[in-house]
């Protein structure tokens, strides 16, 4: 129940920095596409047998944490933050969208490399001997936050309608969430 507490109050934090920075609608265009990804992509690796939580979570989406799914739209704004910060100091020539990816994927495996199972509140079955988590598992967390990343971007610069750009985001989700499927069953995540 810690875990899920101090999860919580990393999701409350970066909710009110979001809401505070963005506005309302911004703030929900970063975390229902990608807490809708997390929920999917997450339910189906326990699913699958890979990854099981065993936390005392009070609160649950099928076989994930309610708090597990909104910490990956925590992440992806911190990034999204500090894509910000970057591109004002040192311009837009760089390719911040995959930097970031690469940092958010390095910030997960350190979590999961360094922290005991038994404070982060999720085991993984299929395990690294070295790493102690699937090396795969960072594939997932780069094509998830790289194409959030490359998603929310891409609609800041189309639509006009916030609400118009917020389903557009949800439902483009969908199809991210099948893009990063199929390629973490050829990358053979999902069949064995």
């Amino acid at each position: 129940m810690a875990i899920e507490l101090l999860m919580f109050s990393l999701n409350a934090l970066t909710l009110i920095h979001s809401y505070r920075s963005t506005g309302l609608i911004q703030t929900m265009q970063t975390y229902l596409p990608v807490g809708i990804t997390a929920t999917i992509v997450d339910n189906i690796v326990v699913a699958a047998g890979y990854l099981q939580y065993d936390g005392p979570y009070l609160l649950w989406l099928g076989n994930v944490p309610l708090a597990a799914a909104l910490t990956w739209g925590s992440i992806l704004h911190i990034m999204r933050a500090l894509r910000k910060i970057l591109r004002n100091q040192f311009g837009r020539r760089i390719p911040w969208n995959a930097l970031l990816a690469t940092a958010g994927t390095i910030l997960d495996a350190a979590v999961e490399r360094l922290a005991p199972s038994a404070w982060l509140g999720w085991t993984w079955i299929i395990n690294n001997p070295v790493l102690r988590f699937p090396a795969r598992n960072s594939a997932g967390w780069f094509l998830i936050l790289g194409s959030s990343l490359l998603i929310q971007e891409w609609m800041r610069t189309r639509a006009q309608n916030e609400a118009a750009k917020l389903l557009a985001t949800c439902g483009l989700s969908i199809l991210q969430t099948l893009i990063i499927l199929l390629t973490l069953i050829s990358l053979g995540y999902l069949v064995d």
